[in-house]
């Protein structure tokens, strides 16, 4: 059976993300691939990041610069004695994570295993048809890649819980130089994902999240002005940046949600004039917020050569 240009295409638009196997690629047959039906596969809404013990400290010896743990390091300014660590940054709620990137096979046609890049990670998945997040955290890969959520924000004053710093991971499982980049955020330069700043295959680097937002006047020792609290509620994304591999990566699945909370948003969580997505210490609401009424979205169009595999 043979297919036309204009059929593969039509197939191609009818594609959506898929959790990712860990079977092998099988070699699929052209008249699986002929005119899928859109819309035959439930919607995938990607599981939710949990922090973990990381092994070796974040910016200890044996997680420096050069070091078998984390090759790359991690950002100066998590020191608290670096001139650019700011006093308001809450590192008492540091929260720490995995990421490691992977390599599997991802259902995005019906009926088809397809190669795929993906972030893999420890996570509480979400069930299907608006079901809410699931209470235990399993190892996750998947396209896109699980969702951070976190608070955002600092205060000077009192050291509230807004602003919950994270410090992620990021193992590079794959055969290809990465970065990993949180696409909008105020971060070290070495955690910023620069298209030359690389996690090397085999290797990895700890980025640091402040996860406050952008901030002017700042001198060693003061803070600066700080954009209002209730100003940094944001949908952010992470991806892949590196130098002239970004299309390719980020095109065989390395993107995932990063979703950030302040004061305001969690201000009408208590009114009940938004569904609860956080509860005011932190945790995750798991009846009302992700996966319910929060739920993120990310659009692609695939195309795809006549075995599966990614055009």
């Amino acid at each position: 059976m043979s297919i036309s240009r204009r059929t593969w295409l039509k197939s191609a638009f009818a594609a959506g993300a898929a959790g990712v196997t860990g079977l092998p690629f099988i070699r699929v047959i052209e008249a699986q691939l002929s005119n899928p039906s859109p819309f035959t596969r439930p919607l995938f809404v990607p599981p939710v990041m949990v922090p973990t013990v990381l092994e070796g400290e974040p910016g200890s010896p044996e997680c420096s610069l050069g070091s078998d743990l984390v090759y790359h390091g991690i950002a100066p300014e998590f020191y608290p004695d670096h001139d650019s660590h700011a006093p308001d940054w809450n590192m008492a709620a540091r929260q720490d994570f995995m990421l490691d990137a992977v390599e599997g096979t991802g259902e995005i046609l019906p009926g088809v295993q397809t190669p795929v890049f993906a972030y893999r990670g420890m996570a509480r998945p979400v069930a299907e048809n608006g079901g809410g997040i699931g209470a235990t955290a399993e190892l996750s890969a998947c396209v896109p890649g699980p969702t951070f959520i976190t608070r955002m924000g600092s205060n000077p004053e009192d050291l509230s819980p807004f602003g919950t710093p994270y410090v992620v991971r990021h193992r590079n499982l794959l055969p290809v130089e990465l970065s990993l980049h949180q696409h909008g955020s105020h971060a070290p330069a070495h955690s910023d994902g620069s298209p030359d700043f690389y996690t090397l295959q085999g290797k990895a680097r700890d980025y640091f999240y402040p996860n406050v937002g952008p901030r002017s006047g700042a001198t060693p020792g003061n803070p600066g002005f700080d954009t209002p609290q209730e100003l940094l509620g944001t949908t952010l994304w992470y991806h892949e940046h590196g130098m002239d591999v970004t299309g390719f990566n980020v095109n065989r699945g390395l993107a995932g949600v990063y979703l950030g909370v302040d004061t305001l948003e969690q201000e009408r969580f208590e009114q009940g004039v938004l569904p609860r997505l956080m509860e005011a210490d932190g945790s995750l609401n798991a009846d009302q917020g992700y996966g319910v009424y929060d739920v993120p979205l990310m659009i692609k169009d695939f195309r795809f050569n006549a075995d599966g595999t990614l055009f």
